[in-house]
């Protein structure tokens, strides 16, 4: 993801990005019935790769969760001239 200081259109989205580079997720961006494809998804993966953790519904959102962390990059580039900055 690549984000300029000219799309921040809104300072609210900087907090967007803060709970992306914090926790790995934004909270209510992805609806429940997608939620649930995504963890139906992740089942055989989860198995594959850990195949002792019980596949309960936490667990494998938490450890797509962990995936999303380990693999997203972002790369903010601001620049410090303006009256935000």
């Amino acid at each position: 993801l690549i984000f300029t200081d000219a799309e921040v259109k809104e300072e609210s989205f900087l907090e967007f990005i803060n709970q992306m580079l914090m926790t790995g997720e934004v909270a209510g961006l992805i609806p429940k019935d997608e939620q649930d494809l995504i963890v139906n998804d992740t089942r055989p993966v989860m198995k594959k790769e850990a195949p002792g953790v019980i596949d309960s519904y936490d667990n494998l959102w938490n450890f797509f969760l962990s995936r999303v962390r380990d693999n997203l990059h972002m790369c903010l580039c601001f620049s410090p001239v303006g009256e935000k900055f």
